[in-house]
């Protein structure tokens, strides 16, 4: 299994897990690490670290972050920039993160990176109302 850490500022990776969960159950080997205001880099760097260490047993692990260049995204370059047997993708979305959880025992990383990236692009969507839908029932 490979293990999945989701790094975000506040409680959008929190909020995120527990809407995936909803659809796809509890999920082990998974660590949401939270960047709160007025938290130190070197803080936020230790609980990363912390939670790396927590799948231990694990070989590979898979990161998400909010935002690429904030905070969360820079830390984690930084942990991993020498480490092949990690995933970093930024900009996570629902989308992404069910991928990951329902093909992350089938997959390796690199497969597993691709599925997950087409997924998040897959999921933003803008519907536009036209006159052909206005009789249609969704």
């Amino acid at each position: 299994m490979i293990g999945v850490v989701i790094c975000t500022h506040g409680a959008a990776g929190r909020g995120l897990v527990q809407a995936a969960e909803m659809i796809c159950g509890q999920q082990a080997h998974l660590a949401v690490v939270s960047y709160e205001m007025g938290e130190t880099t070197e803080a936020l760097r230790q609980q990363i670290n912390k939670s790396f260490a927590s799948f231990e047993p694990l070989s590979e692990i898979f990161v998400l972050t909010d935002i690429k260049g904030g905070t969360p995204f820079n830390v984690m370059v930084d942990i991993i920039r020498d480490a092949p047997q990690y995933r970093l993708v930024s900009g996570v979305n629902l989308p992404m993160l069910l991928e990951l959880f329902i093909n992350r025992d089938n997959l390796g990383l690199d497969a597993l990176t691709d599925k997950v990236l087409a997924s998040g692009q897959k999921g933003i969507y803008q519907y536009t109302v036209s006159n052909e839908d206005a009789d249609e029932d969704f």
